[in-house]
């Protein structure tokens, strides 16, 4: 939540990530295995939030937020992207569970997500709500080789209809972005690191996501 608070104070948005626990909770964090960010060995869809707020990131006194904690921070100042992580193939319970808690939010806020599903579910359900999809080269991929190209050409937009694409910067340029970018959608790159990457960034897409550089 400091992090947050910071970037508030300092008027820039932020890109957030979002699963969801046992229980139903929206809550922001990037692992779905926490043991990187406790130190416990703990999967965030095993327990309730009730039980993963006992459980301190590490270096810290503080445990991981709920989206909604996050939005009444934030209140509307900056804008607030929500990164959905859902690794199912049919969306409906996480999706469903974001639009509740992002529905009535007074801010600039928008959705992404590298699953396809994710973003058709929330061009039907929501047409409304700034949606985005998520993409990258996905060399080291684990994912099944004839499924790449599809999810690193953003194929699927052709279905889903995204407002954005959000790519990685190691892969732009590339034959994907800009057919996409040629047509209108607009590029957002992740995650820029130095002031290298800040001017790459800066020479193939048209906002980018950050961390230790001030733009």
């Amino acid at each position: 939540m400091r992090a947050f608070a910071a970037a508030v104070d300092a008027g820039y948005g932020m890109e957030l990530d979002v699963m969801l626990t046992r229980d139903s909770q929206v809550v922001v964090v990037h692992d779905p295995d926490l043991t990187r960010l406790t130190g416990r060995r703990a999967h965030v869809a095993r327990h309730t939030y009730d039980e993963l707020r006992t459980l301190p990131l590490l270096g810290t006194d503080s445990h991981m937020p709920l989206l909604g904690d996050v939005l009444d921070l934030v209140a509307g100042r900056t804008p607030v992207m929500v990164e959905v992580k859902s690794f199912e193939r049919r969306a409906g319970a996480l999706e469903q569970a974001v639009l509740d808690v992002i529905r009535d939010y007074d801010g600039p806020i928008t959705v992404a997500s590298f699953n396809p599903s994710t973003v058709g579910w929330f061009s039907i359900a929501a047409p409304d709500v700034l949606r985005g999809q998520t993409a990258a080269t996905f060399r080291d991929s684990p994912m099944p080789f004839w499924l790449r190209p599809l999810l690193g050409g953003a194929v699927f937009n052709l279905r889903t209809r995204p407002h954005y694409l959000s790519y990685e910067l190691e892969g732009l340029p590339n034959r994907a972005a800009t057919f996409w970018r040629d047509r209108g959608l607009p590029i957002v790159t992740w995650t820029v690191k130095d002031d290298s990457g800040l001017a790459h960034a800066r020479a193939h897409a048209d906002n980018l996501i950050f961390e230790n550089v001030r733009p």
